[in-house]
């Protein structure tokens, strides 16, 4: 009688970012807590978000990745463009989620606890 499971038997951790499956590699059979964490963030789109420091660079945020639209009527003449102050030097997987959410409505911008004169 064998006893125990294979890990073959066992379901699959992925994240589908892009439309491209990133499968987790796995800890030998277990999925630890702190594993798969590193594995998401590693996967994270972090280039959506552009580091500002001056204010110059307000002007250059990229635009949006956009599809093609249904209708011309639903062209905008301005992409919005959400912009993070914070007081923290890393960005939070939480901004960088809703940055892979709306990237196609909207351009993603970050300035960190060393550039406060934005803020005013």
């Amino acid at each position: 009688v064998k006893k125990g499971v294979e890990t073959s038997d066992l379901p699959v951790y992925s994240l589908v970012l892009n439309g491209e499956d990133h499968v987790f590699p796995g800890d030998k059979g277990r999925l630890a807590v702190k594993a798969s964490h590193e594995f998401a963030m590693k996967q994270m789109p972090f280039d959506l978000i552009q580091n500002i420091n001056r204010v110059d660079q307000l002007s250059k945020l990229p635009a949006p990745h956009r599809e093609p639209l249904k209708s011309t009527k639903q062209t905008m003449r301005v992409a919005p463009a959400v912009m993070l102050l914070t007081e923290k030097n890393d960005t939070s997987s939480l901004y960088v989620s809703l940055a892979y959410q709306y990237r196609r409505y909207a351009r993603f911008g970050e300035s960190s606890a060393k550039t406060l004169r934005l803020a005013k």
